[in-house]
């Protein structure tokens, strides 16, 4: 099982707090707070795929390379 620190449910609750906490303060109102919390969860959810789909593709490759390193 990996860290927790490194799933999207992490850091989007992460945001998430952080976005309240601003709303909390006074510093965003909250309206901007919603708003923003859904467009950062979005962003988040699309870096773990992207990131996940380059591992996959750079997992591809090595094992690929060493398969025509073999032959």
């Amino acid at each position: 099982m990996k860290p927790g620190y490194k799933t999207t449910e992490f850091w989007t609750t992460a945001a998430t707090n952080a976005l309240a906490f601003l709303a909390v303060v006074g510093v965003l109102s909250q309206s901007d707070a919603a708003s923003l919390g859904g467009s950062i969860t979005a962003s988040i959810a699309a870096v773990g795929t992207l990131v996940t789909n380059a591992v996959v593709v750079v997992s591809y490759i090595k094992s690929r390379t060493q398969i025509k390193a073999g032959q």
